[in-house]
């Protein structure tokens, strides 16, 4: 149970970092396409802005945040697990780039099917 507490410890500095980034970088908004756009304004020289300079940051909050929900809900797993030895260990949750994007697609798709059938005629 130690190596997968300090699994998911391990996990927890970049993520925030790349929090903090996010969260303190400085942006400009602007209005793009009939779209409001945020970008990080790396003409500043901020270190945060220039991590996140190029990225989607839509995408990018997206992944942050997703990440942050998989370790909360493996760590309170682990907690569990020590309080109740007949559990199972929790196995270690995906947190590869990839493997999240698919999984947000994949919600984003549930989601815009669910808002579909929501709005079409009951027979």
């Amino acid at each position: 149970m130690r190596d997968l507490l300090e699994w998911g410890l391990g996990q927890i500095s970049p993520l925030e970092i790349k929090r903090n980034d996010a969260i303190h970088a400085p942006y400009t908004i602007s209005f793009e396409t009939g779209k409001l756009r945020m970008k990080p304004k790396d003409s500043t020289g901020s270190e945060k802005a220039k991590n996140l300079s190029g990225k989607n940051l839509e995408q990018e909050l997206a992944l942050y945040a997703e990440r942050t929900v998989r370790l909360s809900q493996f760590m309170r797993d682990v907690r569990l697990f020590g309080a109740s030895e007949s559990r199972l260990l929790p196995a270690k949750p995906q947190l590869k780039r990839q493997a999240l994007l698919e999984h947000l697609a994949s919600l984003k798709r549930t989601r815009k099917a669910s808002l579909l059938l929501s709005k079409s005629p009951v027979a």
